[in-house]
């Protein structure tokens, strides 16, 4: 009976396929082992690999068809952050983060619209001093990076443009420590996803989430 649901709906019986259609409405994402409290946030509050995250909501509270899983994971899960405001962001999110000291994490963000342009952006933070600058490099059907230094970061964000995915609606984002990180972790503690192209996502009918 559910899967008649999810066809007569149009939406995808396995959360992360390719929709036909997606929100053009901002995700937004908290990684960390705090729950953000906030009903217009998501969270990833595990950090192994193989963590999955499926129908993210939007802003909104409309879940999408969009889903994040950790392809390759991170090493240390705190709550050792700054305190920032940046997009309404309160301390359980802006302190909780995700980070590694080993093999560069990997996330795979499915689920997306093939003919439609994003733009992603990622914070992290962590108190203290010395170099944590952190590169966020997102691929699909082409590619784009930005680096910003997560010592002690209260607004700082790393921002990629003009992201298309891939046919199958993925982008790819490997996090890795740059050239001048002197403290040898990489970090995440939010992320925004937003299409600018696109069509509204479809309503999910009752008992599908």
């Amino acid at each position: 009976i559910l899967c008649n649901i999810v066809k007569e709906a149009n939406i995808p019986e396995i959360a992360g396929s390719t929709p036909t259609v997606v929100s053009t409405t901002p995700i937004y994402v908290n990684f960390g082992p705090a729950d953000a409290g906030l009903e217009s946030w998501n969270n990833a509050n595990t950090q192994n690999t193989g963590s999955r995250y499926d129908m993210l909501t939007d802003s909104t509270g409309t879940a999408t068809t969009v889903s994040i899983e950790f392809t390759v994971g991170f090493t240390h899960a705190a709550t050792n952050g700054s305190s920032s405001s940046v997009w309404n962001m309160n301390d359980a999110i802006s302190k909780s983060n995700f980070s590694s000291n080993e093999a560069d994490p990997v996330l795979t963000i499915s689920g997306l619209n093939p003919t439609a342009s994003y733009t992603f952006q990622t914070f992290g933070s962590r108190s203290g001093d010395g170099n944590r600058e952190t590169t966020y490099t997102y691929v699909g059907e082409n590619s784009g990076s930005a680096t910003i230094n997560a010592a002690s970061n209260t607004s700082e964000i790393a921002t990629v443009t003009g992201i298309t995915p891939t046919p199958q609606g993925t982008v790819v984002l490997t996090i890795s420590k740059s050239a001048n990180n002197t403290a040898g972790f990489s970090y995440i503690n939010a992320m925004r996803i937003v299409a600018s192209e696109g069509t509204s996502q479809p309503e999910v009918p009752e008992g599908v989430i």
